[in-house]
């Protein structure tokens, strides 16, 4: 398992998602809160399904999602 690949990579990152992506329209926008498992707790800036928080399996993020804003520990 490379780094990018390490549980919570993507936790508190904004990340944003260029193309439509099965019911994650183009252009979305989230936050990532936390993580359980292989599985992202996210928070997007208009709401998905009616709703704003989201779980998303860290391939969806890996395969379509890109990381704009990266956090600093």
């Amino acid at each position: 398992m490379n780094n990018l690949e390490q549980t919570g990579h993507y936790l508190h990152e904004v990340i944003h998602f260029k193309n439509k992506n099965g019911c994650i329209p183009a252009n979305s926008v989230c936050f990532c809160s936390s993580v359980s498992g292989d599985y992202y707790w996210v928070h997007f800036r208009e709401p998905i399904l009616g709703m704003h928080n989201i779980k998303l399996h860290k391939d969806v993020i890996d395969n379509h999602g890109k990381i704009v804003h990266k956090s600093v520990d």
